[in-house]
């Protein structure tokens, strides 16, 4: 057991080497089918997090996509009956944008490459 005040939790990272037939144009406009997409504006790079602009985030998903040099972020309200990892932030990166931004799934070809990387605590 630890107390709430003496753990920290890192931030989750995806980095995908690259976006298959999507440009980076396409990508945001299929993501904006899913999510709120608005430009973040610039990112202190000694932040340890990318802090939420998106009013009551606890209401949320968030999520900050860097893509052709600008930083993105990208919201979705909660489901309030969703399952427990359903819930999660990465689970809806991972259902809704990663796999749903294509019909045929974008990943699908890419799992087990070297096109999509784990990142856990990967700096900004």
């Amino acid at each position: 057991m630890f107390a709430h005040n003496r753990v920290k939790i890192h931030g989750y990272s995806r980095l995908l080497a690259d976006l298959g037939t999507y440009t980076p144009t396409h990508f945001l406009m299929t993501s904006k089918n899913i999510l709120d997409v608005t430009s973040y504006g610039k990112v202190r790079g000694a932040e340890f997090n990318i802090p939420p602009r998106v009013k009551k985030p606890e209401n949320y998903h968030i999520m900050h996509i860097y893509l052709a040099g600008q930083w993105y972020e990208c919201t979705r309200l909660l489901e309030k009956k969703a399952a427990l990892l359903a819930s999660l932030d990465v689970a809806v990166l991972q259902t809704y944008v990663l796999e749903g931004c294509s019909g045929s799934r974008i990943l699908a070809a890419m799992h087990g490459s070297s096109t999509l990387r784990c990142a856990a605590g990967c700096g900004s």
